[in-house]
């Protein structure tokens, strides 16, 4: 709180310097404005905090956010460089995020089929059935939004070019993404790993390359082998 508290007094300062009493004038009519906008967003960030889990949260937040700039600029609440230069930029980087964001591509030695499963702001529920026994590799993509993948009853290869191991290349932007494994199941972070705020729930065993899992291999049989690409958000992995 007196971080907020000291960063308003920099703000009002800086305005008053800057601009002089008609900035402060200004800046005040634009907060009375602003104020019951920014006291309901403030509202339902909390709001959301409480319900969600950890890296499911922000998507929401952005649309949140979103409307409340729509809503106030609809009201004459943002000034000409808010609506001109900050929002635009905004919308730029956010959609450059979505559309530059990519999982890891499928490897070389690799056969199709895939599955892809993904959640762009809206949460989502996927489960890999045991009919699709053929499926070697799952290309997962949480982009500011949630998604939960049961791999619970999933029949992993059987042939000896990938005997009980799927691969998994995952892709997290400010999203949240749950696996659900089943028993003798062991997640191998094998692939590339590159995150940036991302953190890892692991609730199963999980190994951080094959040599560390070829040591204890008997005691599982079946891999998951995870390739994970995030900035901010979370993975978390469950047993069933």
């Amino acid at each position: 709180m007196r971080t907020v508290v000291g960063l308003l007094a920099v703000v009002v300062g800086t305005a008053w310097l800057l601009g002089g009493p008609e900035a402060l004038r200004s800046g005040a009519r634009v907060a009375l404005v602003s104020a019951p906008y920014l006291l309901m967003t403030f509202a339902a960030v909390l709001i959301v905090r409480t319900a969600l889990p950890k890296g499911a949260a922000l998507g929401p937040l952005v649309l949140l956010v979103g409307g409340g700039l729509w809503a106030l600029a609809g009201q004459g609440g943002l000034s000409d460089v808010w609506q001109s230069r900050v929002v635009p930029l905004a919308v730029i980087a956010l959609g450059a995020l979505i559309a530059l964001s990519r999982s890891g591509g499928v490897a070389d030695d690799v056969v199709i089929p895939i599955r892809r499963y993904g959640s762009l702001f809206v949460p989502a529920h996927a489960k890999l059935l045991p009919s699709e026994g053929g499926v070697r590799r799952i290309v997962v993509r949480a982009i500011f939004g949630s998604l939960r993948v049961d791999l619970s009853e999933a029949v992993f290869p059987q042939d000896d070019e990938a005997r009980g191991v799927l691969y998994a290349d995952v892709t997290v932007l400010f999203g949240r993404v749950e696996f659900v494994l089943g028993e003798g199941c062991a997640v191998v972070l094998a692939g590339e790993i590159h995150t940036f705020g991302t953190s890892l729930t692991e609730r199963v065993p999980v190994f951080g390359g094959l040599g560390a899992y070829n040591r204890t291999s008997s005691t599982f049989n079946r891999r998951l082998e995870v390739s994970l690409v995030g900035a901010g958000g979370a993975v978390q992995l469950d047993p069933a």
